[in-house]
């Protein structure tokens, strides 16, 4: 978080990245995006999502800082409805993943509620549909079940390469 002198307002850093690049880190081809897609932890504009909508796609955002507007759901992520076979695409650029890394890596004991939360998002997909996130979260991804998804990395340009986690963002695909 940060707060701008100019606005008085705080805020997230990462929301701040331009959608391309969000896109291009996470290893989204928008092309293939399945609809609805949901950008959890969106910011307070919701960048990703106003951009997604004005390329024709049916995207909405959850962000507890969310401004009122359309499309953006005021909301945390740990408890906004997410649904179950609702999202053909969920999107979390350095939003949900980087604070379940840290969390974990510090046992804080909320490292359960993020992985109980972390398989509900994945619950939320429908069948094909993918949950794109960045930092990868390897001590998640290893339990997951083949027959049930498949797990996808994509190199973070500039991301330190001796911690494997912050080196890569996941695709993680509901096969059933």
């Amino acid at each position: 978080m940060l707060l701008t002198a100019a606005t008085g307002r705080t805020v997230t850093l990462c929301a701040a990245y331009r959608p391309p690049l969000q896109l291009t880190v996470l290893g989204v081809d928008s092309a293939a995006l399945r609809e609805p897609v949901l950008d959890l932890g969106a910011g307070a504009e919701g960048a990703l999502v106003q951009y997604l909508v004005g390329r024709g796609f049916d995207a909405y955002g959850i962000d507890r800082v969310a401004e009122d507007r359309p499309r953006l759901i005021i909301g945390d992520w740990l408890d906004a409805p997410l649904g179950k076979n609702e999202w053909g695409t969920i999107l979390s650029h350095m939003a949900f993943s980087n604070h379940f890394l840290q969390i974990h890596r510090r046992s804080d004991p909320l490292a359960t509620v993020y992985a109980a939360r972390y398989m509900q998002i994945l619950r939320a997909l429908q069948v094909g549909g993918c949950f794109f996130y960045a930092p990868s979260l390897p001590f998640m991804e290893t339990l997951l079940p083949v027959d049930r998804f498949s797990v996808r990395y994509r190199p973070v340009s500039g991301a330190p390469a001796d911690d494997s986690a912050l080196a890569r963002a996941a695709c993680i695909t509901r096969r059933v």
